[in-house]
């Protein structure tokens, strides 16, 4: 028996007002009889018009029948329906059934509804040179995701430590105020972006030259950084890879050079210093250089020494007796060799 609309589970269009309640050949090959169901009818639906419930083990939209007061349904609902970063929530029935639960007919129309709540996917990220606490909204987890409901209110909060400095929130909005609150309408991604002074010069410390060196560059985000050079100079034997600056540098000095940092469409320059010392700096240099007799060290080198020594930002004798007392041997056996060297010079 076909008939338009259809009788029954039907995808949200007209009902036909009657079901079919049986079939029986009266003649075999021949005449055919059916008895028509009327009365009440039932609906059962998903109150989200992207929705599905299961009746009957199929999943409609919108099902509409006559049951008889004998008639059960298996009626069920998935938890999560949709795979993106908006999908709908089971909350409940209305009848106040279990998520799966039978539907028994009734004399009377009736219309069970699932009830689902549309929810999209909220991602805080960060972004920068400097440090920071964020503060966020309790339904986020540690990962600072989650899916929230729509038309709920989300508070996050940027707290930047001592030395850094808050620049903002980009991405899905944008605001310079540390707290942001919005209503959930929509997925909604934001990063919170936090960087040093852009007075600061960032000192990576000292190198060996001929050792293999690998700094790790600062900075930090939720989605990956990389770091590229973009002004300067690198010692020869050295490069920027990824966050990393590695090689075996061949050159001695004082080197500076600015890098830029991307994360995504983001991204902050830094300036950098590097001195690279010769690691056989030889005790009568360091004597004579120390003594005013000749200039023999490299400011890179004293200012090594001095990070070896006392740290008081000035090569000095402190620094000169801690280097040779560190050394194989330590002051026994150096002494006389300085003293002789020394005097030679004097000559």
């Amino acid at each position: 028996l076909w008939t338009s609309p259809r009788l029954a589970r039907n995808q949200g269009g007209s009902f036909a007002g009657f079901g079919l309640g049986s079939i029986t050949e009266v003649n075999p090959g021949g005449d055919i009889s059916f008895n028509l169901l009327a009365g009440p009818t039932t609906v059962v639906m998903n109150s989200e018009p992207t929705g599905t419930v299961m009746v009957g083990q199929q999943w409609w939209n919108v099902t509409e029948d006559v049951l008889q007061p004998t008639d059960t349904f298996p009626v069920g609902v998935d938890t999560v329906q949709g795979t993106g970063p908006t999908r709908l929530e089971f909350r409940s029935w209305s009848d106040g059934g279990a998520r799966n639960h039978l539907l028994l007919g009734s004399t009377a129309p009736d219309t069970l509804i699932a009830r689902m709540a549309r929810v999209h996917l909220v991602e805080v990220e960060t972004f920068g040179l400097g440090q920071m606490e964020l503060v966020t909204d309790p339904s986020l987890d540690s990962q600072r995701r989650a899916f929230v409901e729509e038309g709920r209110m989300v508070t996050l909060r940027a707290l930047p430590r001592e030395g850094s400095v808050f620049q903002g929130w980009v991405g899905d909005t944008a605001a310079t105020a540390d707290t942001l609150a919005f209503e959930v309408t929509a997925p909604f991604t934001v990063t919170a972006v936090v960087n040093q002074p852009p007075d600061v010069l960032w000192d990576l410390g000292f190198a060996l030259s001929g050792k293999q060196v690998d700094f790790v560059l600062p900075g930090a985000g939720t989605r990956s950084i990389n770091w590229t050079l973009e002004a300067g100079e690198l010692p020869s034997g050295m490069n920027v890879v990824g966050v990393t600056l590695r090689g075996i540098p061949r050159d001695t000095g004082l080197f500076r050079f600015t890098a830029r940092v991307n994360s995504g469409a983001l991204f902050e320059d830094a300036d950098f210093r590097l001195a690279v010392i010769d690691p056989k700096i030889s005790a009568d240099r360091m004597a004579l250089d120390l003594l005013r007799v000749d200039v023999l060290l490299t400011d890179a080198e004293r200012e090594y020494l001095d990070f070896l020594g006392n740290r008081n930002g000035r090569y000095d004798l402190e620094d000169f007796v801690r280097f040779l007392a560190s050394q194989p041997g330590g002051l026994s056996g150096r002494r006389e060799a300085v003293q002789l060297h020394t005097q030679r010079k004097r000559r």
